[in-house]
């Protein structure tokens, strides 16, 4: 009986993690599809290139802040450089 038992227990083990690894496998896939073409799976691709791309909007962005301040300045009589 005490050979027996802790077989019988192993198997248990073993049927009630299997399930379970199927089931997150396939949670996992589900996740995996979910991203694909989305936002996320285009951001794990080009990381970098996205960033690279920010940065250069933010540049344009502070430009046309810088001009447009200037202006303003020179419209209202202030000296501007």
């Amino acid at each position: 009986m005490t050979l027996l038992n802790p077989d019988s227990e192993s198997i248990i083990r073993s049927g009630t993690t299997f399930p379970v690894i199927l089931f997150s496998w396939n949670l996992l896939s589900v996740t995996k599809n979910s991203n694909r073409g989305g936002y996320n799976h285009k951001k794990d691709l080009s990381l970098e290139f996205s960033l690279k791309k920010r940065k250069k909007k933010r540049k344009i962005r502070k430009r046309m802040t810088n001009l447009a301040n200037r202006g303003k300045r020179a419209y209202n009589g202030g000296d501007w450089r």
